[in-house]
């Protein structure tokens, strides 16, 4: 297995393709929070309550639902394939020439919502899978189930399976490939700067920065706009940095 740290999963490559690209405050988040990852060692790992019931319920979607209908396909959601250094993907499912990735909404409100229209960032990490591993095509596979509750129980949903299993085929997106490598290229340059500068970054105790911010200009800079521009006007206290103006 190759290292992540500092680098892009399919999941997250959508978050260079709004449409100012890496200007975007949303890339430019992301460029920061690969910065520390790099300069700290330690990947950062978000997970959130549809994330987990995600993991917990993809096995019960890949086997009541993927495999009767794709009997030759197989789960490897923990087999990631290298687009680039530090660029990957991974598919949940595979089989042939197709991908597929799993999706498991908890209400049946957003399931509906979800299978209404194709979410652009779906779209974005599927046509990654597919480009990882060389696919003509991709699909997402959305299979309502209930949550756990709070006593560890859960109550599946009274609505049939074939009711609460939804495929839907994800198109290609036009010269995908190089759109992906330039605004990866984009995002990596960014982000080493951002490392340089945090480098060079002055450490201030409570005494010091105290005075900054009575005498200076004071912003968090991960607030900033624009995070390419404040080399030399960093300071880093109690473990965040500041831009002093």
């Amino acid at each position: 297995m190759f290292d992540k740290i500092g680098g892009l999963g399919a999941s997250e490559v959508h978050k260079l393709f709004t449409g100012q690209g890496i200007k975007s405050k949303t890339a430019q988040t992301l460029c920061y929070e690969k910065a520390l990852e790099i300069i700290t060692g330690v990947k950062k790992n978000i997970t959130t309550a549809p994330m987990t019931h995600g993991i917990l319920n993809e096995f019960t979607a890949f086997e009541q639902c993927v495999l009767p209908k794709y009997p030759q396909s197989e789960l490897q959601s923990s087999n990631s394939v290298l687009i680039a250094d530090g660029l990957w993907a991974t598919p949940d499912v595979r089989f042939e020439n197709n991908v597929i990735d799993i999706k498991c909404p908890y209400t049946h409100y957003s399931y509906y919502q979800q299978i209404k229209k194709l979410n652009k960032n779906y779209q974005i990490q599927v046509n990654t899978q597919m480009l990882a591993t060389g696919s003509d095509k991709g699909q997402l596979c959305y299979f309502l189930t209930a949550p756990i509750n709070e006593n560890g129980y859960k109550e599946e949903y009274e609505t049939p399976l074939e009711d609460r299993t939804t495929f839907i085929e994800v198109p290609k997106i036009d010269d995908f490939e190089s759109k992906l490598l330039q605004r990866f290229e984009d995002f990596k340059e960014l982000r080493d700067s951002i490392i340089e500068d945090l480098h060079y970054s002055i450490d201030v105790d409570d005494y010091k920065f105290d005075i900054l911010n009575k005498d200076k200009k004071v912003t968090k800079f991960k607030d900033k706009s624009n995070l390419s521009k404040w080399g030399g006007q960093i300071v880093k206290h109690r473990n965040d940095y500041y831009v002093i103006e």
